[in-house]
């Protein structure tokens, strides 16, 4: 029996004997469409956000000290700039500060950094795991 894979169109069929034809899978719901990126920064402060590649959106869930990681919960978009090379820059404005991060999807690590009107600024790095 010979057994062969065929690509047609977004479907990948398996082909037995080329007599018979069985839909293995599509290769867009191989796809994960969105997952959580859990993240522990460098000064113990937390951030879980949504990461959606297929509509390139960052949902920033919630953030806070280790002690209560849910102490903010700001539950809206941020906007993204740019999204390539595997890299991810957005930002969020608040009304203390402009908060920026860049995702380096690869590496799962995230910088954020918090711009005040004074001129000071604030820089924290995290390690994060997909979720």
């Amino acid at each position: 029996m010979k057994i062969r894979f065929k690509l047609l169109g977004s479907f990948i069929f398996l082909v037995l004997s080329s007599q018979f034809m069985i839909s293995c899978s599509s290769n867009e719901n191989s796809k994960k469409s969105e997952f959580l990126l859990d993240c522990i920064g460098d000064k113990n402060f937390t951030m879980l956000l949504n990461v959606n590649p297929i509509k390139k959106t960052v949902f920033f869930i919630s953030s806070g000290p280790l002690s209560n990681r849910e102490q903010f919960k700001p539950n809206r978009f941020n906007n993204v700039v740019m999204w390539k090379n595997k890299r991810i820059i957005s930002y969020t404005n608040y009304a203390s500060n402009t908060s920026t991060q860049t995702i380096f999807l690869e590496e799962n690590n995230l910088l954020n950094t918090g711009h005040y009107p004074d001129g000071k600024f604030y820089n924290e790095f995290f390690k994060c795991q997909r979720k």
